[in-house]
C-alpha cells in the first residue's frame, strides 16, 4: 500500500542497478549527468521532476506521465531517450538507493535526508564538476 506521494524537483537515474536521486539548483548539472548516464548504458528514470512513493518500506521514484522518457539538454532541446538510445535506456521506475545533492558545501552537512519518512544516504558533490564516473563509483559502494 502506498498512500503518500510527493513530487520533487530533481532527476533519477539507475546506475549499475542502483537508483540515484539527483537534486540541486537549476543549472547544477542534473540533466547533464542523466545524459552522460544514458550515453554510458545506464537508465534514465526521470529528468526534472520525480514522483516519489513508498512500496513495502522502500522509496520508489518515477517520472510524471507527461515527461516519462524525456530529457532536457542545455535548457533548450527536449528529446525522447527511447528514440535516441533505444528502449533499454529508460526505466519506468526505480527504487532509490542514494541521494546526491549537487551543492557547494564545506563539511559533511546532514548525513541523510528523508522523503516520505524513508531515510536516504546523502552525498554532496560540487555542481558542474561531477561526471558519470563519480556516480558509477558511488553506485558500486552503496548497498554492498
Amino acid at each position: 500500500m502506498h498512500h503518500d506521494r510527493q513530487t520533487i524537483h530533481g532527476s533519477l537515474v539507475s546506475v549499475l542497478g542502483r537508483g540515484i536521486l539527483l537534486i540541486g539548483e537549476s543549472g547544477a548539472g542534473k540533466s547533464k549527468l542523466c545524459f552522460e548516464a544514458i550515453d554510458r548504458g545506464h537508465k534514465l528514470v526521470a529528468d526534472d521532476a520525480v514522483e516519489l512513493h513508498v512500496v513495502h518500506g522502500r522509496l520508489i521514484g518515477k517520472a510524471p506521465e507527461r515527461i516519462a522518457g524525456l530529457i532536457e539538454v542545455k535548457g533548450r532541446e527536449i528529446f525522447d531517450v527511447r528514440q535516441a538510445f533505444g528502449k533499454s535506456s529508460f526505466a519506468a521506475d526505480s527504487e532509490i538507493d542514494a541521494l546526491v545533492e549537487l551543492i557547494d558545501e564545506r563539511g559533511s552537512g546532514e548525513p541523510a535526508r528523508s522523503f516520505l519518512d524513508i531515510e536516504l544516504i546523502r552525498f554532496t558533490l560540487p555542481p558542474g564538476r561531477v561526471s558519470i564516473t563519480d556516480l558509477e563509483s558511488l553506485a558500486m559502494t552503496i548497498g554492498v
